[in-house]
């Protein structure tokens, strides 16, 4: 889990930094880095779900343990922007490009 959670962190500093930079082959590739963190926020949110469904079978004490794992994937997850309906509600955003002077 938190392998993964550090993986998209680190896709989403890149895509900022793809979308901030001045060189056009960095902007160019930001295209692929969403692609990839499209494919790891699917990841996390599968195994947000496998760990939410496994909760419901453990003593209360257990469960809260998982619940509180698959509520730290769900904060890593509310992390990446994107429209509303593919990812319910997105508060993050890429930092605005620097000012050309």
């Amino acid at each position: 889990m938190h392998d993964r959670v550090a993986e998209l962190r680190g896709l989403l500093t890149e895509l900022a930094i793809c979308a901030n930079s001045h060189r056009p082959d960095r902007r160019d590739a930001a295209a692929q880095v969403r692609q990839d963190i499209d494919r790891a926020a699917a990841g996390l949110e599968r195994e947000a779900a496998a760990i939410e469904e496994r909760a419901e079978r453990f003593p209360e004490g257990a469960a809260a343990v998982l619940r509180r794992d698959a509520a730290r994937i769900r904060e890593a997850l509310d992390e990446v922007p994107g429209p509303p309906a593919a990812r319910g509600k997105r508060t993050t955003k890429a930092a605005a490009p620097p000012e050309q002077t």
